[in-house]
């Protein structure tokens, strides 16, 4: 079966013309991804662009599992993208023979759930809010807790944004992890993020950079107002939910890599966990790591400094 986007395209017009918005913004994002019959036949993906042809092949092959990426830059950056096009023969041979160094790169699975503002009762869960909470703490809805959460799935590579968009109110999110409540976020938004999502929005906002192989969950506020809110990171499995108050002043705009920007109303939440399809990327050197440092001294021009000449006296 031949995967054939000009046909999906076709449909996915009849069916803007026959059905609701609704039903033609679920079937166009459907649309969007490769057939499952078709993905499971890759042995590997060859990707000609840079960075973002590399979020863009993440995105299409959705919450499943994903085949070795061989990335070759041609874009502007190259941050994941380590190899050269003009020796795409010998590297493309190279890995054709086997045993080639991988990284592998974590990603967030993250699931939109509409209208969740029932609060949960305390709990022995590991999913539920913790009983040293005080009363006026706020509590996360029963809809976001436990392993099998129901809505708009998203899958990002780098970070999941949640902001404020036009709104020319703060936004005011509330943060949970496991059920228990965490903080408040009072800024301009706050970015959820990966490892290899470290290097990107949220180094822009503060963050630290994270090795690609570290697990774990950034936690970067965006032009929080306050002076003692400094970014954090959560363990690989931990379950974030996001949720904007009830009483909230204005609505809030979700994206995921900068795709699929979706509006999230007073109610609604975001939960984010790792996903359990991570991505593999082929590695230039033998040592993996040595990808990762390599793209930060010269694509970011990290500690660029002229070293100090004699013993440094």
């Amino acid at each position: 079966k031949t995967w054939q986007p000009e046909l999906l395209i076709n449909q996915e017009q009849q069916q803007q013309d026959s059905s609701s918005s609704s039903t033609t913004s679920s079937s166009a994002k459907e649309s969007d991804l490769i057939p499952e019959c078709v993905a499971q036949q890759l042995d590997l993906v060859i990707i000609l662009g840079g960075d973002g042809t590399v979020l863009w092949t993440c995105h299409i092959f959705g919450n499943r599992s994903v085949p070795p990426l061989v990335p070759f830059n041609l874009g502007s950056l190259g941050f994941l993208t380590p190899f050269d096009p003009a020796k795409i023969e010998t590297v493309l041979h190279k890995t054709l023979r086997g045993g080639f160094p991988i990284t592998l790169r974590h990603r967030l699975h993250a699931t939109i759930v509409r209208r969740a503002s029932t609060p949960c009762p305390p709990s022995s869960s590991r999913f539920a809010p913790s009983s040293s909470s005080c009363d006026c703490m706020p509590a996360v809805s029963r809809n976001c807790l436990g392993a099998a959460v129901y809505g708009e799935e998203h899958v990002a590579l780098n970070e999941v944004v949640i902001e404020r968009g036009i709104s020319p109110f703060l936004t005011n999110l509330e943060c949970f992890c496991d059920g228990g409540f965490v903080t408040h976020v009072q800024g301009d938004g706050l970015i959820i993020g990966t490892p290899t999502g470290s290097t990107a929005y949220s180094l822009a906002a503060g963050g630290s950079m994270v090795h690609p192989q570290v697990p774990c969950i950034l936690f970067t506020p965006i032009c929080p107002h306050s002076l003692s809110f400094r970014p954090l990171m959560f363990p690989d499995y931990c379950q974030l939910c996001i949720q904007v108050p009830v009483d909230s002043r204005g609505h809030v705009w979700a994206s995921f890599d900068g795709k699929d920007r979706t509006e999230l109303v007073p109610g609604d939440a975001v939960v984010i966990r790792l996903s359990k399809w991570p991505v593999p990327s082929v590695a230039a050197e033998a040592d993996p790591s040595g990808d990762w440092f390599s793209a930060v001294r010269e694509c970011l021009h990290w500690n660029l400094r002229k070293v100090q000449g004699g013993a440094g006296g």
